[in-house]
């Protein structure tokens, strides 16, 4: 199925140049109208392979990190119940008792010495039974946990690689849509301009023709942002996301927010009227946005590959903020925009639905 991302992509038909030239610009509007809805549905699906690709990989690393704890927990107690017995067993054997309940093992003795000794060891088993049959117990609790921690280990290779794979593949997406909008989105430009040559051309010879209508831009193309009521998307199009929130992320959080992939160097938008909170570089978030909107709600874009605003700044819904990258922790995945929002400028929601109302028509 992964392929089939590539392949669909690559399925859009490239027109001569008279076919262009003869073609009405709305029906290429259209088409290029159906290529970004193509594209999203692409992206979607990618991102959604990605996203639980990346949940299988970090639980499998959860798993073998705990199992690495409970063989070296094994491995301490069973240590320390061998020296404790031992340390007995020594002791016993330099103090012999006095206390001549075992009758048999005195009678069964060469010599008095030697009865002595075996009937403290005797007694040291005994009493402390318990402890070495515990010390076998973990013993064998821990070579079962090391069969099972070597069968873990060999899944998560299997899923790092599978994670690489399908990173790789939303990645070449990603850029692939774009390529292929920024192409439809020049033949519209083309065929407009044709179209409105022409025009000139007949004004030129009979003031009478029409003039033909002006260039127009295609909803959610590069650099215009896709606006539904007051806000807008806060990724250019195309993009891809899933509901990942909650998902498991490193170091044992939990994800809390959406992660919407596009190509690196996408516009990103702010979603809303409002002030430029401020602007952050962490080990995490990398390059960061805070926007506080009109209402007092936040919204967090992180792993930035760059700013075009500064803090205290004042932007409109559908200004640009910043593009797509990678930054922070996110080095080692595709390019996306990790966001969040936080109502009431309080702790974060999941932001699913309302990526979903302004990205997704």
């Amino acid at each position: 199925m992964l392929l089939a991302v590539l392949s669909v992509l690559a399925a859009s038909p490239v027109h001569a140049t008279e076919e262009r030239q003869a073609s009405d610009p709305h029906d290429e509007r259209e088409q290029a109208r159906g290529l970004v809805e193509t594209l999203t549905d692409d992206l979607d699906w990618a991102a959604a392979a990605f996203e639980e690709a990346r949940a299988h990989h970090l639980t499998l690393s959860e798993e073998v990190a705990r199992a690495d704890e409970a063989v070296a927990a094994a491995d301490e107690r069973l240590a320390a119940a061998r020296a404790a017995f031992a340390a007995r067993a020594a002791d016993a054997y330099r103090r012999p008792t006095t206390e001549m309940v075992l009758g048999q093992a005195v009678l069964a003795a060469p010599d008095s010495p030697t009865a002595f000794h075996r009937v403290a060891l005797i007694d040291v088993i005994r009493r402390h039974g318990d402890e070495v049959q515990r010390a076998e117990q973990a013993r064998e609790r821990a070579a079962e946990r090391l069969r099972q921690h070597r069968i873990l280990e060999a899944g998560v290779t299997a899923a790092a690689d599978q994670l690489q794979q399908r990173g790789d593949a939303l990645a070449a997406a990603t850029d692939e849509a774009r390529s292929r909008l920024a192409d439809a989105e020049a033949d519209v430009r083309r065929l407009l301009e044709h179209q409105e040559s022409a025009a000139r051309a007949a004004q030129a010879a009979a003031a009478d023709v029409a003039a033909a209508p002006g260039a127009a831009a295609l909803p959610g193309a590069a650099g215009v942002p896709v606006r539904t009521g007051m806000m807008a998307c806060p990724v250019g199009v195309p993009n891809g996301f899933i509901d990942s929130w909650g998902f498991p992320r490193s170091g044992g959080r939990q994800h809390q927010g959406v992660d919407i992939f596009a190509a690196h160097g996408t516009p990103l938008y702010a979603a809303a009227d409002g002030v430029i909170l401020r602007l952050a570089n962490d080990r995490l978030g990398g390059l960061a946005v805070h926007l506080l909107d009109d209402a007092g709600h936040r919204y967090y874009y992180a792993h930035l590959d760059g700013f075009a605003v500064v803090a205290g700044e004042r932007v409109r819904a559908g200004d640009v903020i910043g593009v797509v990258g990678n930054t922070g922790n996110a080095r080692t995945t595709p390019p996306h925009l990790h966001w969040q929002y936080h109502p009431a400028n309080g702790p974060p929601v999941n932001p699913h639905l309302l990526a979903r109302a302004l990205c997704r028509r």
